[in-house]
């Protein structure tokens, strides 16, 4: 892979690095907010990330909790390389490890019930919803043409142990949906955070956390702004960034 196929970009003042393809999928804000959304325990020591990308979520998360040692599968070859050169740069071989491999062949890749957390940023547009981009690693990742949500689900439930916890992020038009289905696979919405661009627009994502075999309850948080004004972030999100 030549240096002239892709960028390299920084987070937290330079202390997280990331390297990306020039042409194709791109991390955005997304990733940053579930990163910033998960809260691992002390007793939880490891997490599975689903769909790593260029390894934005893992590295932040590696950051933010020192304590935590992080799986990240991802499918697509390219992403894959650019993963791992992120785990290089940020001197992180002890504690990610990424696994190239098709998350819908979960029991091929990973033992059942092996993770107290799971995160993923999935592709969250339906098949065949809206434009589908020419560029195939923008069209994996943001359309379920490798990954459905049920396939998805299917992963968090074979990878938790039970009673743990994973971490989504979601558009608001797929909520209902999207909480329709967790009990088929014994999972319970626990925790909700609604994401407004803008304090005067409606919510357009929402930060999931779900529970494998939890109880009924949830708690809805205080809503997340992304944007003070035109171009200028919320001194939350700019916090995260």
């Amino acid at each position: 892979m030549s240096e002239e196929s892709y960028t390299v970009d920084t987070l937290k003042g330079g202390a997280v690095r990331i390297f990306q393809p020039k042409r194709g999928y791109r991390f955005s804000i997304d990733a940053v907010l579930l990163a910033h959304f998960i809260n691992p325990k002390k007793n939880e020591t490891s997490l599975l990330e689903i769909g790593a990308g260029s390894g934005v979520v893992s590295f932040l998360l590696a950051h933010l909790h020192p304590h935590l040692n992080i799986t990240a599968v991802e499918y697509q070859d390219e992403l894959v390389r650019l993963a791992e050169l992120g785990v290089a740069e940020n001197a992180l071989q002890d504690r990610v490890k990424i696994i190239p491999g098709d998350i819908r062949r979960i029991c091929s890749l990973i033992p059942r019930s092996s993770f107290p957390l799971v995160c993923a940023n999935p592709p969250y547009r339906e098949k065949g919803g809206g434009r589908i981009p020419p560029d195939e690693g923008r069209r994996l990742a943001r359309h379920e043409v490798a990954l459905s949500q049920e396939e998805l689900l299917k992963g968090i439930d074979f990878a938790l142990k039970p009673r743990g916890r994973a971490f989504l992020v979601y558009p608001t038009r797929r909520m209902a949906e999207l909480l329709a289905s967790l009990p088929d696979y014994n999972l319970q919405a626990k925790r909700l955070r609604l994401i407004h661009p803008f304090p005067d627009k409606p919510a357009n994502l929402f930060l999931l956390e779900v529970c494998l075999g939890g109880g009924v309850e949830l708690t809805v948080e205080p809503p997340l702004y992304v944007w003070r004004g035109e171009g200028e972030y919320t001194a939350e999100v700019a916090g995260m960034l």
